[in-house]
């Protein structure tokens, strides 16, 4: 999950979608897990691109690029449908950012050290 963020739990997460309105306005944040959990409002089209923003505080110290995961549960009349749930690793971003090696992955943290 995405651990290590200071953001405190949060059961009313603002959730949005860069260009589109494919999620709920807001979802859930457990800290200590790093899970964020929030529905879907409409159909995900196959081979459309969903981008999803949250808005996390990071902690105060350095700390690496944390991985992001993916969990899926499809609900229906009948129940959970448990041929269509899963885990899978996402895409995420790995590059330099301001000088940082690594430092536009998820959640890294880089504290500055002047001599």
């Amino acid at each position: 999950g995405l651990t290590g963020a200071a953001s405190a739990d949060d059961g009313a997460l603002g959730v949005s979608e860069a260009g589109g309105s494919s999620f709920r306005g807001t979802g859930s944040w457990v800290r200590e897990s790093g899970e964020v959990v929030f529905g879907v409002s409409t159909e995900l089209l196959v081979g459309k691109a969903h981008v999803l923003e949250i808005t996390l505080r990071n902690g105060d110290g350095e700390q690496g690029a944390r991985s992001v995961n993916a969990s899926v549960s499809v609900f229906s009349a009948w129940g959970v449908d448990a041929g269509l749930s899963g885990v899978v690793g996402m895409d995420e971003a790995t590059g330099d950012l301001l000088g940082v090696a690594g430092g536009s992955g998820p959640l890294a943290v880089h504290v500055p050290g002047f001599w």
